[in-house]
């Protein structure tokens, strides 16, 4: 195993533990929610970790089911802390990749978890709220790497980036 897979794979074992740990609760309280306890005047459903329709749908393995979508979440999460690629494009399709995974699995997650309930409108904003955070990751990752970019150039004491109109 090369030390990258080694990377991969500490990165999904931890992602995927952490999602666990975080979605259980936050699960839980989806659950909750859409099971009409929170939202019903005073009604309160008791915790459950499994929703109505995933218990429906998978029986006993129910449980077993949620965990891993919980797991998977938290695993492609972790994979995105790697860097992706040393040049750009490569950068932006891997990336583009990594997005259409976890759209992937957040669907997943919505459906099967019964969080959509039953209509197509509350998935829509899931995703829109997952690409808005991928967003503003990228946005945050970019003017990271422009600021090292800069100190680097100024400590080897070249002079900064010139535009076109400079060039000309």
């Amino acid at each position: 195993m090369t030390d990258r897979q080694k990377q991969w794979l500490v990165r999904i074992l931890i992602g995927g533990l952490i999602g666990v740990a975080v979605l259980v609760p936050v699960g839980g309280l989806f659950n909750d929610l859409v099971s009409g306890g929170l939202l019903a005047m005073g009604t309160h459903t008791p915790f459950r970790l499994v929703s109505w329709e995933l218990e429906r749908l998978a029986g006993p393995a129910a449980l077993a089911v949620q965990l891993g979508l919980y797991f998977l979440m938290g695993a492609v999460v972790g994979v995105s802390t790697l860097p992706f690629a040393g040049d750009g494009a490569t950068l932006v399709h891997r990336s583009l990749a990594h997005f259409a995974a976890t759209a992937g699995a957040l669907t997943l997650l919505v459906c099967l978890c019964g969080w959509n309930w039953g209509k197509v409108v509350p998935l829509v904003v899931y995703l829109a709220l997952l690409a808005a955070v991928y967003l503003l990751i990228w946005l945050a990752r970019w003017v990271g790497w422009y600021a090292e970019l800069a100190a680097i150039r100024e400590k080897l004491g070249l002079s900064p980036r010139r535009g076109k109109k400079e060039r000309d």
